[in-house]
């Protein structure tokens, strides 16, 4: 009933969605609850953990398929597989082989001989391959590294404000927060949350329908946003951004309590709240800038073409040494090396905006705007009374 609500209310609006039939408006209503949920704490996707956690156990480790690379790069393994089981049988059927099944392929025999020199090139490219994937992977996973220590920056940035509004918000003679300090805390506490919401939602395809007229007015009936809040974001030129706007929108309440006493009017305190403000601004805006040139197309074009040829020729390199081993032997060389740059590329995009695998195996962002959702009541909370 409230979505079907919502729909009529959106209809009759005169807004972007007017042209909108009502079934695409229930899928996208639809859409946007589902995000909601996530950010609300509703559904959760690591059981609310901002990544899925391991346990360091080798019979857990070895049980678990969800979540994992060989999940990703199954497909692949199975079709060199075949291709390792189609070359041993066309040696088997031409060569006239004189070494049974499972034995080591002889060196003299016609077929072998041919193979040797491939199998020499294999080797080299092994070595390169496998020193390039490495550092790749190590640089895929420092940038995921600097991409979690900016959330966390951001989360730190906002506490901080959180800590010094509650701590000098205007109180009355017996030390409880006054009318005015209450309004202040909570203001604030509603910008910086909105804030976060409307960062990562510009950030991340998984949330981005929250930025849409729809996500927005859907943001107000589940109490998300403010009418009020929705009609100013709404007058603001595009270029601006959402989260520019709750920023500005901080800094000026606190600003305004300054003056009208509701906050201390202190130059070290204004001070102070102007340097994390500006932080927050800095830290925020560091995470396109980061994301904006993850990686040189030809560094990762390299590396795929690398990979992709080292895996191709292992079928026919390690027959000649190995004979039908050589199966088993490329399944494994597959899982590793495909695997790995696999790993790699999902850390190169940590907020899963490419869609490269479909059971992510990154940050679960709401999780941190459920944090900073319930660290923006956090000090206000602690402070509200006091021993003195």
């Amino acid at each position: 009933m409230e979505q079907l609500g919502e729909v009529a209310l959106l209809v009759n609006s005169h807004c972007c969605t007017a042209g909108k039939d009502e079934e695409l408006l229930k899928e996208e209503l639809s859409e946007v609850d589902r995000v909601i949920d996530k950010v609300s704490g509703v559904k959760k996707r690591y059981d609310g953990d901002i990544v899925r956690r391991f346990v360091p156990m080798r019979g857990w480790l070895w049980s678990r398929w969800k979540g994992t690379i060989p999940q990703q790069v199954w497909k692949t393994v199975i079709v060199n597989l075949f291709v390792s089981v189609g070359v041993s049988t066309l040696i088997r059927n031409y060569s006239q082989p004189t070494w049974a099944i499972g034995m080591l392929p002889d060196s003299q025999n016609h077929i072998i001989s041919r193979l040797v020199g491939l199998k020499m090139v294999w080797k080299y490219l092994m070595t390169i391959t496998t020193f390039i994937l490495t550092f790749f992977l190590s640089q895929a996973y420092s940038l995921w590294r600097d991409f979690y220590s900016l959330t966390r920056k951001i989360q730190g940035r906002m506490n901080d404000l959180g800590l010094l509004i509650a701590a000098a918000a205007k109180r009355d003679k017996n030390g409880m927060y006054t009318e005015e300090g209450k309004r202040l805390i909570d203001d604030t506490s509603a910008y910086m949350r909105l804030f976060h919401i409307l960062m990562w939602a510009t950030f991340s395809k998984r949330l981005d329908v929250l930025l849409s007229d729809t996500g927005l007015r859907r943001m107000i009936s589940r109490g998300l946003l403010s009418q009020k809040e929705y009609e100013t974001l709404r007058l603001l030129p595009t270029e601006v951004g959402y989260p520019n706007a709750c920023v500005i929108w901080i800094l000026a309440r606190c600003i305004q309590a300054m003056d009208d006493g509701s906050l201390t009017n202190d130059p070290v305190l204004r001070e102070q709240i102007y340097i994390k403000v500006l932080e927050l601004r800095s830290t925020c805006a560091s995470i396109p800038d980061l994301l904006a040139a993850v990686i040189p197309l030809a560094y990762a074009h390299i590396v795929q073409i690398l990979v992709d040829i080292f895996i191709s020729l292992s079928p026919f390199a390690l027959y000649s040494e190995v004979g039908v081993w050589s199966t088993p032997a490329v399944a494994l060389l597959t899982i590793f090396y495909s695997g790995l740059l696999d790993l790699s590329k999902l850390l190169l995009d940590p907020l899963d905006n490419n869609g490269f695998y479909n059971d992510s195996v990154n940050m679960d962002i709401p999780v941190l705007i459920r944090e900073s959702n319930s660290g923006s009541t956090r000090w206000s909370q602690g402070a509200k009374y006091l021993l003195f």
